[in-house]
């Protein structure tokens, strides 16, 4: 009876701490370094950022205005959608609207945090949309990341 207890105790505590270790390897993955991605279209250019942070990765994201005169950008939030693995737009909040002058960078949202993500290879999708004179503007892009 005490031999089955102290085995039992004994498989317990092995599997604990295999438990532990995984854990702590799976937390543990950092971005091999950040990650800057700079799409293009028209008169507007995507600035996205990705860097690590304490339990996983943050997503910052701007839009930088280079036409010639002001115009008027209306969007609903968030502006730049991004997503991991599976590419998710949810362009279903409330309606924005933003006057915008040449050389403006406009920062609409907090950054976006990802957690739990373990080591591997993952597919980071952004994609914003917007509109300007009545007109969709819609810049995606795809980027590889990679955690170790």
């Amino acid at each position: 009876m005490l031999k089955q207890i102290v085995v039992i105790a004994f498989l317990l505590l092995v599997i604990g701490i295999s438990a532990m270790f995984w854990m702590k390897e799976y937390s543990s993955a950092q971005l091999v370094g950040p990650i800057n991605v700079k799409e293009e279209k028209g008169d507007f250019i995507l600035h996205v950022r990705v860097d690590n942070m304490e339990n996983g990765v943050e997503v910052l994201s701007s839009l930088e205005y280079s036409g010639k005169d002001s115009v008027t950008l209306n969007h609903r939030t968030p502006l730049t959608a991004v997503s991991f693995h599976v590419e998710r737009n949810d362009f279903t909040g409330s309606p924005v609207s933003k006057q915008m002058d040449p050389g403006d960078i406009y920062h609409p949202q907090p950054p976006v945090t990802f957690t739990s993500l373990g080591k591997g290879t993952y597919r980071l999708y952004i994609h914003s949309q917007f509109f300007v004179k009545g007109k969709p503007i819609n810049i995606t892009t795809e980027k590889e990341i990679i955690m170790e």
